[in-house]
């Protein structure tokens, strides 16, 4: 069984080797014998190179000339990718974005085609030079809920939520304010985050008030959950005003109202005596 594993990958490997023998050949063909070379780097939003190969399937970056024609590179771990004897002429490089990356240079929008736009390649002794800057963006939700004195459980509205960067002094702080549905949404880069909800006066957190999460440029879509905090209701506290009145009799005998008397001490008390 290893033996027949060893042989079909090595088959698909010269199939891939005949493939892109071919495309050359085609690419030589349909235009000058003279060719030339170009070389490249996929860098993320840091400017660090990005490992094509963590990616399924593995990042490449096409070549299309004049004719619509096209031939492959792939990405390797370094982030470096390589086009060998290209026939001279107008060329549009071309990179398939991953699902939730964006591109920056080029500009691009995220799970896009990033492109160059078509460049001449003259002859020349060294190769050409092309960057592919890539940035991963999260969606997180945060969700907010408050538990009731009655233990009932409704969504928080206009809770204020703050996203802030831990050892990363490009990017800063985010707040949202939770939604109707008592949530709200960031989008982050990668990196430490710390999520911190701001606990209302009286209202007792149930939840840690504050969680740290870590985001990884290379975790699959949909790594990363939502963010919950609850908090509980503050308690009752109702206030009862007591007046001490005195009373007298007028001229004629009749019962008057004096006003307020001070001094008096006065003794509140819950109907179970507690």
């Amino acid at each position: 069984m290893l033996g027949s594993k060893r042989l079909f990958v090595g088959g698909a490997a010269i199939l891939a080797a005949l493939l892109m023998v071919v495309m050359l050949a085609s690419f030589a063909s349909a235009g000058s014998a003279d060719t030339v070379c170009v070389t490249g780097y996929v860098i993320n939003h840091r400017e660090i190179v990005v490992n094509g190969t963590e990616f399924s399937p593995t990042l490449r970056v096409e070549a299309v000339n004049a004719s619509g024609q096209s031939v492959f590179a792939d990405v390797d771990a370094s982030g470096y990718f390589k086009f060998e004897k290209l026939p001279v002429g107008d060329y549009n490089f071309r990179m398939q974005l991953p699902e939730s990356w964006d591109g920056l240079v080029p500009a691009t929008e995220r799970g896009g085609i990033a492109e160059t736009g078509v460049t001449r390649l003259e002859k020349r002794s060294d190769c050409y030079r092309i960057v592919f800057k890539i940035r991963r963006l999260f969606d997180l939700t945060v969700i907010k809920w408050e538990e009731l004195l009655n233990f009932t459980v409704q969504p928080g509205v206009d809770w204020e939520i703050t996203a802030t960067p831990v050892g990363d002094p490009y990017v800063h702080p985010k707040t949202e304010k939770t939604g109707a549905g008592g949530t709200t949404a960031f989008v982050l880069t990668p990196g430490k985050w710390t999520i911190t909800e701001n606990v209302k006066g009286g209202w007792v957190p149930i939840t840690p008030y504050q969680v740290t999460i870590v985001l990884d440029q290379y975790d699959p879509p949909g790594a990363i959950g939502p963010v919950i905090f609850k908090n509980r209701e503050p308690a009752c506290g109702s206030k009862i005003v007591v007046e001490k009145l005195g009373f007298g009799t007028d001229a004629n005998g009749q019962e008057v109202q004096l006003g307020p008397v001070a001094g008096w001490k006065i003794t509140v008390r819950r109907a179970d005596n507690t």
